[in-house]
């Protein structure tokens, strides 16, 4: 039978900052899916509205309102732009 040993105080304060450090990384991943769905959504509904599809059509498929939009436009600016740029070509 083995005795628990106990680990050294650097041992512990590494595994500690592993584990600080595993915690940012999936906060980080889950704000970039985030806006990941974000910037669909604007894409999405940029080209919807250059097909000249109604409000009450975008609202009730994507769920989205003008204020959100709007609102995206200013969260999201430079993927706004690059989106723009893309739909040109």
């Amino acid at each position: 039978m083995s005795l628990p040993t106990k680990r050294p105080p650097q041992a512990e304060a590494l595994r500690r900052v592993e584990q600080i450090e595993a915690r940012g990384e999936l906060k980080g991943r889950r704000a970039g899916r985030e806006e990941g769905r974000q910037e669909a959504l604007l894409k999405t509904t940029q080209r919807l509205l250059r097909q000249d599809v109604p409000w009450s059509i975008i609202e009730k498929a994507a769920g989205i309102d003008e204020a959100r939009l709007r609102a995206l436009k200013q969260q999201l600016p430079a993927s706004s732009a690059a989106n723009d740029a893309q739909d040109t070509e």
